[in-house]
């Protein structure tokens, strides 16, 4: 039978970590009183807290990798215990799951991976029980990627981060388990394979999020990372290509799910072939350009700019290569738009959001 509650919160995405000025949870205090107020509802009423997935975010700490089983700990403590961002926030936690009648329930995410690790699991349900045996009956932990399922009031609810659905951010729990498992048994873990998101993350994202903070806004990850970060940072011919390199490790989970599981042993390691096809479809896409195979971004939006050149041509539009008015503007993809924008420097912003809105407007994450 499923746990049964007279009442049920659900948070999603807290991000508790990064250092001060690098973090996307700046409400500390408020989360804090929350939990407060669900402690001292009636003594009668079961109350259940559902932190569903992403609660802390490993992926935004100093110094981190795709999964880190060594500093995990460390890292958790630091965010938890001694970051004053987030001060009231265990305390508050501790308190709730003193109380009898009060149920903590914690899903794993695809930012807090490690939380599914022995060693991490175990500090996390000692520290917040406060070592008291009854306090860790009250907390739940779901970290197999089954979510978690409960009665509320008669109704059935069902909990899940939602990241299994996502093609970026499929957390592999095959290859959790083995890595679990070596832990336990005092191996050295394997390597994670981390998957797409993971690798957006740590290999692009987290060195432009220090310039640019909007990009933890942005999705989806190529359609509105790439276009936004060409106009950002024009030179941008790295992080562009990194996102493609990304994006070939996309389609490669994409068949290892298929057959199942990421770490399948039938491997696809020909992840630079796959880069340049990542990069041909990109080009086919947002230039309407029958590309041939890309090696670098660079050599794409050059090739594209060629494609545009010669299609304004056939249109007879003048001054192919640097257009002024908005007349020009309409024969250019997303990207071609954006980079266009530099040309004027008035309305800029506007220009940019009527792009996007036009080039996007079929993508519900954008929405």
């Amino acid at each position: 039978m499923p746990q049964s509650f007279d009442e049920l919160y659900v948070i999603s995405d807290l991000h508790l970590g990064g250092k001060t000025g690098f973090q996307i949870f700046n409400q500390g205090a408020a989360l804090a009183a929350f939990i407060q107020d669900l402690t001292g509802k009636p003594a009668n009423r079961r109350v259940g807290l559902v932190l569903n997935g992403d609660t802390v975010d490993f992926l935004a700490e100093a110094n981190t990798g795709y999964l880190d089983p060594e500093g995990a700990v460390q890292k958790l403590r630091r965010i938890l215990l001694e970051d004053k961002s987030f001060s009231g926030v265990f305390p508050a936690l501790q308190e709730f799951v003193a109380v009898q009648n009060r149920q903590l329930i914690i899903v794993l995410g695809n930012h807090d991976v490690e939380l599914a690790l022995p060693e991490v699991k175990e500090w996390l349900l000692d520290n917040i029980a406060n070592k008291k045996q009854e306090a860790r009956g009250r907390v739940t932990m779901c970290y197999d990627g089954a979510g978690f399922a409960c009665d509320v009031g008669g109704k059935r609810v069902f909990c899940i981060h939602g990241n299994d659905v996502d093609i970026w951010n499929y957390v592999d729990q095959k290859q959790l388990r083995e890595l679990a498992l070596a832990l336990n048994f005092g191996k050295t873990p394997p390597e994670w394979d981390a998957n797409a998101g993971t690798r957006l993350v740590i290999d692009v994202m987290n060195a432009v999020k220090r310039r640019f903070p909007i990009v933890d806004l942005l999705k989806p990850e190529v359609e509105a990372v790439v276009p936004i970060l060409l106009c950002l940072k024009p030179d941008c011919y790295k992080e562009v290509s990194r996102i493609m390199t990304v994006a070939a490790h996309l389609s490669r989970d994409a068949m290892l799910r298929s057959i199942g599981f990421l770490s399948a042993e039938a491997e696809i390691s020909d992840i630079t072939g796959q880069k340049e096809e990542a990069m041909s479809q990109f080009a086919t896409r947002y230039f309407n350009y029958n590309a041939a195979k890309f090696s670098s971004a660079e050599s794409l939006i050059s090739g594209a700019y060629e494609s545009l050149d010669a299609e304004k041509k056939q249109k007879g539009v003048k001054d192919v290569t640097t257009p002024h008015s908005s007349d020009d503007l309409q024969f250019l993809g997303p990207v071609d738009y954006i980079r266009a924008l530099f040309s004027r420097e008035e309305n800029k912003a506007e220009n940019l959001r009527k792009a996007l809105k036009k080039n996007l407007q079929r993508i519900r994450p954008f929405r």
